[in-house]
């Protein structure tokens, strides 16, 4: 653009310009004030006066110097006609203690203070300088306008446009048509752009394109500082970054610590994920996303809600606050708040935390939860309340709790197994049981209850070393009592049928009881009744082997195998000791009676303090890991 002709001036002649200008200065205060509308010769080397039509006409040249108010201008030759004054060669006007013009030549009018000036213009006003091939200038109220192609240099920054106005007593520039910035590793492309020299701040008033490295982002309003390197979108902003894609009513951006702030209705998605919220800041160094106010995540096969959600792109680790909610392909995990270390496929709920299996029907309640995504693990604790389990079950809802329950898949075939341990109590309409622990595979559709457990089915209670419960199409088919197994219902008042052997198979129709197999040192003891209903006796038989078969619950006939031996007590003969088999022992007042009541625990049922936890390895693993990942998140802070 032909800028090096501003360049050649020597430091010792800029000195002795500026020693010039004060001591014009100073002579100018003892000048008469009429004299400061005229422009004033203070030097030339050389000086012709040339008189026509009663008109002076000054030619001057070498060390020229001209004074007019307070301005002081230089050059290398000019011509002074009514006070009007052209200038050619090293034209230098220095206004002020800052500002500062150079060009090839000038056109000035002294009555207007206009100054038009051509050829490789500098216009400087303390550090800033600005470049063009004309400038109009109005130094009186110190209005600069550039009709040609403008560059500002101002330290890192380079601005051009093919127009630009600039006030210098407001300390604003005005650029616009095909508008250039570059400043360091961030350039914009705009329209139109203003920019406060004062406070080195660049403002978007029209769309504008800026990119930083492989940032891009668009906006319609906005402003850059180029001190700290801060910028602010609105209008519309977009924010492009690799596979990134970000908008939101308004954008904030730091360069000093790479720090992108999206407000209202901000949105971010890349290539496996989405995220939504009315913040979210995204930091560079970090790869931390935040999420604050109504904030949701979407990958391909899970969907995260909560009120503040934080997570890293690197390390995929992620943290959520204020009704924490993730929606994955079995189900949906809630609770007030979640941390998730993807490295170590560690998770951990807190507060009302809910687990829904949308596949199987199940939902799990708990003060805390851990799981591990991958393997499908869930487990539930005990802290406030007791995790509670809620089964879909023969069109019924099945209700169990414990102190610790766990949901995985079984290592070997893929299948889904559930375990209940310490203090298990179970509640459907039709179905009660207490037991130490409980173990569930759908590999075969088998409840095991173990631990002294106790079943209730109608108005019949079952206990042994080990229950089954068998499932077919969501219905309790079977009941197997292994070991020690012991049969009793309420005949009436204090009157209980009794069964007991090594093994008793029962089996089910829609809850009733239709056969019954006993096997092994098998006994009974049931009360026979006459035919107007009156109570005769028990009747006790001792059998290897029996079966029982019933209609609606009620006994049709038994068959004995292998020598029976029976015998009818007459109920007023009966001592109370033949009233009942050996080990008989009624447990009604353990039975839930209703749902809530599997949350509580029975000393006379567990036998132990029941504030006493196990200890729990996978949980103590789940806090170490989150204990060391937010020291380090707080030491990157």
């Amino acid at each position: 653009m032909g800028f090096s002709t501003v360049i050649r001036i020597p430091q010792i002649l800029l000195t002795g310009l500026i020693c010039i200008w004060s001591l014009g200065l100073a002579a100018q205060e003892s000048k008469d004030t009429t004299s400061e509308s005229r422009v004033l010769i203070e030097n030339a080397d050389k000086s012709i006066n040339e008189i026509k039509d009663k008109k002076n006409r000054q030619y001057l040249k070498g060390n020229v110097r001209v004074i007019h108010d307070s301005i002081f201008m230089f050059c290398d030759s000019a011509i002074l006609y009514e006070n009007q004054l052209q200038a050619i060669g090293d034209v230098i006007i220095i206004q002020d203690d800052t500002i500062r013009i150079f060009s090839d030549s000038l056109y000035y009018d002294g009555d207007s203070k206009y100054a038009e000036l051509f050829y490789g213009v500098v216009l400087e006003n303390k550090e800033k300088k600005m470049f063009t091939e004309r400038l109009y200038y109005d130094l009186e109220n110190k209005f600069a306008i550039f009709p040609d192609t403008c560059l500002l240099i101002n330290r890192d920054l380079k601005l051009s446009s093919l127009r630009a106005r600039y006030n210098v007593r407001n300390n604003t520039a005005y650029f616009y048509e095909e508008v250039t910035a570059i400043d360091g590793q961030t350039s914009f492309k705009s329209d139109s752009l203003l920019y406060d020299t004062d406070i080195d701040r660049a403002y978007f008033i029209t769309s504008t394109y800026i990119q930083q490295e492989d940032k891009r982002i668009y906006c319609e309003e906005g402003f850059y500082d180029l001190l700290d390197k801060r910028a602010y979108f609105s209008g519309n902003p977009v924010y492009f970054s690799k596979d990134q894609l970000a908008r939101s009513k308004h954008m904030s951006f730091s360069g000093a610590d790479s720090l992108t702030i999206l407000y209202g209705d901000a949105y971010v998605k890349d290539s496996v994920s989405e995220a939504r919220a009315e913040k979210i800041s995204l930091d560079e160094k970090t790869n931390d996303i935040i999420l604050e106010g109504d904030a949701s995540y979407a990958e391909a096969d899970k969907f995260i809600e909560g009120e503040i959600i934080s997570y890293n792109q690197e390390t995929g680790d992620v943290r959520i606050g204020g009704e924490a909610k993730i929606e994955m392909e079995e189900g949906i995990l809630s609770g007030d708040s979640l941390d998730y270390i993807n490295l170590s496929d560690l998770g951990k709920v807190m507060g009302g935390a809910i687990w829904r299996d949308t596949i199987d029907n199940r939902e799990i309640e708990s003060d805390v939860f851990l799981y591990r995504e991958k393997d499908e693990y869930f487990k539930a604790i005990a802290e406030s309340r007791r995790p509670l389990v809620k089964q879909l079950v023969d069109k019924d809802t099945l209700y169990f709790s414990a102190d610790t329950l766990v949901s995985a898949k079984d290592s070997l075939d893929g299948t889904q197994f559930m375990e209940a341990v310490r203090y298990v109590k179970i509640f459907k309409s039709d179905l009660q049981a207490v037991c130490d622990s409980m173990f569930f595979s759908e590999r075969d559709s088998i409840i095991f209850l173990h631990g002294s457990p106790i079943v209730w089915s109608d108005t019949t209670q079952f206990t042994a070393d080990t229950i089954k419960l068998v499932l077919k199409d969501d219905e309790i088919k079977e009941i197997i009592a292994s070991s020690n197994a012991f049969i009793i219902s309420n005949e009436v008042d204090e009157y209980y049928n009794q069964i007991k052997g090594s093994y008793i198979h029962a089996y089910l129709d829609s809850n009733r009881l239709q056969k019954m197999i006993v096997r092994g040192n098998s006994e009974s003891l049931y009360f026979i009744r006459d035919e107007e209903d009156a109570m005769l006796g028990p009747t006790r038989t001792i059998c290897g082997h029996m079966a029982f078969y019933f209609n609606a619950s009620d006994l049709l006939t038994v068959r004995y195998y292998a020598e029976p031996d029976s015998e009818l007590i007459p109920i007023q003969k009966a001592s109370a000791d033949e009233l009942r088999l050996k080990d008989f022992k009624w447990s009604e007042q353990l039975k839930p009676k209703r749902w809530q009541d599997v949350l509580k625990v029975s000393r006379s049922l567990a036998g132990t303090d029941v504030s006493r936890k196990p200890q729990d390895e996978y949980e103590k693993d789940v806090n170490e890991i989150i204990k060391k990942a937010n020291a380090i998140k707080g030491g990157k802070k």
